[in-house]
């Protein structure tokens, strides 16, 4: 069974009831099932491993308020991004329901001062991947150059936010000695965001084409298509982006096997943390294959030369 998985039926039910109170954010019943669905199949799989179901929970919800807000339209991001820097709801009914929907993924527990750590970090995080999001919609997507590219998508891929979310469910408190290990853990969360970034942009390739069809400017940025123009083909792009993030998983291995083997101290906690980064990486593709018909459609094609996680 999936990591998780035995939880996926009561993820969505808890999904469910949570986004009806929140029911401007959406479209209508449909559309909260849709999103609680498709939270409900990647939660359990980017999961730390061994977390029950109340765990799962708050995961999950901050998946759902990424979906809506990833369909946002400007003007509405723009306000929502007011919203949580004054403290405040305002730009109208949606983006009230969405400030509530975030204000709601961790809730505040000012008696636990390491729930409350993550959760400052996490908003922190959360509101710099708002600002990144302006930041795309702002780029013109036709010409954008590769590194621009990546260093917006390393803030709105989610997964900063995503991984507090996680240390503040698993109560993740460090020791001295842990935390100079997580300083060297630092490459690993950023080859495995880098990961994610590619395994998006190969899902989502025919999504993405689609948009840029309809908008070339304001089409969502992927890396496949900024290939496509300096490598002349779409074989060539794909081809070229699945070398890459392969190389990042040779690489993820290597620094992973060096920190091993120069002593560092690995701790129980570390090897969940590890372990929720490759679930991060490995779990990005296989949830969206698994929602392929209502998000990436043909996804699977052009996943199957990458390779997973060890």
């Amino acid at each position: 069974m999936d990591q998780g998985g035995e939880f996926q039926g009561q993820i969505v039910q808890r999904l469910e009831e949570w986004a009806s109170n929140y029911p401007a954010a959406f479209t209508g019943q449909d559309d909260i099932h849709k999103q609680a669905f498709k939270a409900a199949t990647w939660a359990p799989v980017c999961s730390w491993p061994g977390s029950s179901l109340e765990e799962h929970m708050p995961p999950a919800r901050y998946l759902v308020a990424f979906f809506i807000l990833d369909d946002l339209a400007e003007d509405e991001l723009k306000s929502f991004v007011h919203s949580i820097e004054c403290g405040d709801p305002c730009g109208g009914a949606k983006v009230a329901a969405m400030f509530g929907l975030y204000r709601d993924i961790l809730p505040r527990k000012d008696a636990d001062s390491v729930w409350m750590g993550h959760r400052r970090s996490f908003e922190r995080s959360f509101l710099r991947m708002c600002k990144s999001m302006m930041g795309e919609m702002a780029v013109d997507s036709s010409v954008v150059d590769e590194q621009t590219l990546l260093t917006l998508r390393r803030d709105t891929i989610a997964v900063e936010p995503f991984l507090h979310v996680w240390l503040a469910c698993k109560g993740f408190a460090v020791s001295l000695e842990e935390a100079r290990a997580m300083d060297r853990l630092t490459s690993l969360r950023r080859l495995a965001v880098d990961m994610v970034i590619l395994g998006n942009d190969l899902v989502g390739l025919e999504h993405d084409e689609a948009g840029a069809h309809v908008d070339p400017k304001a089409a969502d940025m992927n890396l496949i298509l900024v290939r496509r123009r300096t490598l002349g083909g779409r074989g060539a792009a794909i081809d070229s982006v699945v070398r890459t993030y392969n190389g990042l998983v040779d690489a993820f291995e290597e620094n992973e096997r060096r920190v091993r083997e120069q002593g560092v101290h690995i701790s129980a906690t570390l090897e969940g943390y590890i372990q929720l980064l490759k679930n991060n990486v490995n779990g990005n593709i296989q949830g969206s294959v698994a929602v392929a018909e209502i998000r990436y459609p043909g996804a699977s094609k052009y996943v199957r030369n990458v390779r997973a996680l060890g």
